[in-house]
């Protein structure tokens, strides 16, 4: 969800500045959109059949880029920080959150996909 900053009047912000600003400065910056990242790589659903009652399963690549284009920090349920998770028999939902550092939690966007773990 990206929420928009109007500001009516950059003049207000700047103007609060002790120094005065040069004629050639640019206020459009504050006058931009936030942007949240875009999804580049959400797995699709993933299915493992195993003989055991816990299964690990290494974390699917997941990839955000901010809207500059560099890759996005993201959390995903369950991993956390970690290269892998041991699921349980079932359906498991994990949603990963991605955010632009520069607007961060304002600019945030979600990847859900399900893991399936059933027995043999």
């Amino acid at each position: 969800m990206a929420h928009n900053y109007n500001f009516q009047h950059a003049e207000a912000i700047t103007s609060s500045f002790p120094q005065k600003l040069p004629e050639s400065f640019d206020a459009s910056f504050l006058l931009s959109e936030i942007t949240p990242p875009t999804s580049e790589v959400c797995p699709n659903n993933i299915q493992v059949t195993t003989s055991t009652a816990i299964t690990e399963i290494q974390k699917p690549k997941v990839i955000f880029r901010t809207g500059d284009g560099r890759e996005a920090p993201h959390q995903c349920d369950f991993f956390g920080d970690k290269a892998s998770y041991n699921f349980t028999i079932g359906l498991h939902t994990i949603v990963c959150r991605a955010f632009d550092p520069v607007f961060g939690d304002q600019a945030v966007t979600l990847c859900e996909f399900t893991i399936k773990i059933k027995r043999e």
